[in-house]
């Protein structure tokens, strides 16, 4: 199920002449709105269409066309007499928006994004706060853009929740979050985990399983798992010890993307080995969560 919010003001655009919708009969223009309390943040570098809606007296949106625009105050910027604007840098204007007598002053904040990056995905665990999707946008003089405007669409409402860019595992599992933002869009996959205290004994439909692990130095812990293929990776915990270090029994193991992160393929039960070593520079109990994900069967 796909569920679409916006990050910080929606594009909404105004269209045609005034028709019927879904048996309702639309009412004389009213007013003219845009953005957010008519604060209007533009992303895109491309020429685009300032989100102006016209509604009636109730509020409903009416389809007409003949709005005129014009730039009364503030930095110059490329604007058309149909609301066509182009931002070529970071700037602020007031544009009056007209449509007979109806009139509307709108703050433009032109605020191009020029590159929008992801910086990885997200892990969550069920239970956790919500966690800000890694995301930069930059601006034509490589300086990071605020504020931003836009979509965000996740695949699987089921599995994480989205409230702007802020992300909270609902169910274990993974899913993909797409973010439009100016002319851009990029996914970023989203995997949920649930907190479990072992390893050992999980039920078929634990697939996504996270495991806390405190460890004095020369301490180690071992949980059996049966045959499989997994990835497996170890964070730190909140101390500030250095994290545990993985070690598996029973299988070859290949490096996964992280420097804890381990992608295992079993014939036969393996054994999964957290420990400290006794030469760890760090005094205390060492902090950190194993995170694993069945991949197969």
């Amino acid at each position: 199920m796909q569920m679409r919010v916006a990050i910080a003001l929606a594009f909404l655009v105004a269209g045609g002449s005034c028709r019927r919708a879904s048996g309702r009969v639309e009412g004389p223009p009213a007013r003219l709105l845009g953005g957010v309390h008519n604060t209007v943040v533009v992303n895109e570098y491309l020429a685009t269409r300032l989100p102006v809606r016209v509604v009636d007296s109730a509020g409903h949106d009416v389809t007409v066309s003949g709005v005129r625009y014009r730039q009364t105050a503030g930095d110059p910027i490329a604007l058309s007499a149909y609301g066509i604007v182009k931002c070529a840098r970071s700037s602020d204007a007031e544009v009056r928006a007209t449509l007979g007598t109806l009139a509307s002053t709108l703050h433009v904040l032109c605020r191009p994004v020029v590159d929008l990056r992801t910086m990885g995905g997200a892990e969550l665990v069920i239970g956790d706060t919500a966690t800000e999707l890694s995301l930069v946008a930059l601006g034509p003089d490589s300086q990071v853009v605020a504020p931003l405007a836009g979509s965000v669409v996740i695949d699987d409402a089921n599995v994480a929740s989205v409230q702007g860019l802020r992300v909270r595992a609902r169910a274990p599992g993974m899913t993909e979050v797409h973010v439009r933002i100016g002319n851009f869009s990029r996914g970023v996959m989203v995997t949920t985990y649930e907190r479990v205290g072992s390893l050992e004994g999980l039920r078929p439909e634990q697939r996504n399983v996270l495991v806390p692990v405190r460890l004095a130095r020369g301490e180690a812990r071992r949980w059996r798992i049966p045959r499989g293929f997994y990835l497996i990776s170890m964070s730190r915990g909140a101390s500030t010890t250095s994290a545990p270090k993985l070690d598996f029994g029973g299988v070859r193991c290949e490096r996964g993307l992280g420097s804890e992160s381990y992608l295992c393929r079993a014939s036969s039960a393996m054994t999964v080995i957290a420990h400290r070593p006794l030469n760890s520079p760090d005094e205390g109990e060492g902090s950190g969560q194993i995170a694993m994900r069945r991949i197969e069967p």
